[in-house]
């Protein structure tokens, strides 16, 4: 998990606080529990009213509708010589 140091040290600008942020919601939801915006905000050193911002905005979010590069997940049954 990151942490405070961390985060101080990427977030120069908001697009990266949000891409870090989003990065911690992540793996603080695959231990399988809802993530609070108390947490996120523990985690991420976040202001209470941000870190409840951007859960709202994260949650809204279709789950593994994406992959982190954009494209579409691929079904574990999909033909591999198939390319999407």
């Amino acid at each position: 998990m990151l942490v405070l140091d961390e985060f101080s040290a990427l977030a120069s600008g908001v697009d990266s606080a949000i891409n870090l942020a989003e990065r911690i919601y992540a793996d603080l939801s695959a231990e399988g529990a809802p993530v609070s915006a108390g947490q996120l905000a523990a985690a991420a050193g976040l202001s209470a009213s941000y870190a409840r911002a951007l859960v709202a905005q994260f949650q809204a979010q279709p789950s593994g509708a994406l992959q982190r590069n954009g494209r579409r997940p691929v079904p574990v049954d999909a033909d591999p010589e198939v390319t999407p």
